[in-house]
């Protein structure tokens, strides 16, 4: 646990960073919603210097290739976020990858 999450970013306060939406790359309805709730909650904050958590606000639910909510070049987008450091303390959703039947845990990013 250590090796992908920093304690010392969560003491005091607990606070939930999510990136800006990129304008290019609109989230899924339901990915929306999971990142309203996240904004609308008492932990949500703008500063990501007293964030413990980040999310991203590219689309990760639904990593299946044929879908038309999955996001490609999704290694790429992910090196260029500033916050990034490795994917420590950042939570990543996923509901489902790969393609029926021959679902996977590969979501297509490190």
């Amino acid at each position: 646990m250590e090796n992908c999450f920093d304690f010392t970013r969560c003491e005091g306060e607990f606070k939930v960073y999510v990136y800006p939406v990129d304008d290019n790359i609109s989230p899924s309805s339901s990915y929306l919603k999971v990142l309203n709730v996240i904004q609308e909650s008492k932990y949500y904050t703008t500063i990501p210097s007293e964030a413990c958590i980040f999310v991203l606000s590219l689309d990760t639910l639904d990593r299946d290739n044929l879908s038309k909510d999955y996001v490609r070049n999704m290694p790429l987008r992910i090196q260029r976020l500033p916050l990034w450091n490795g994917g420590q303390n950042h939570i990543i959703f996923n509901l489902y990858s790969g393609t029926w039947p021959d679902y996977n845990e590969d979501l297509g990013f490190d």
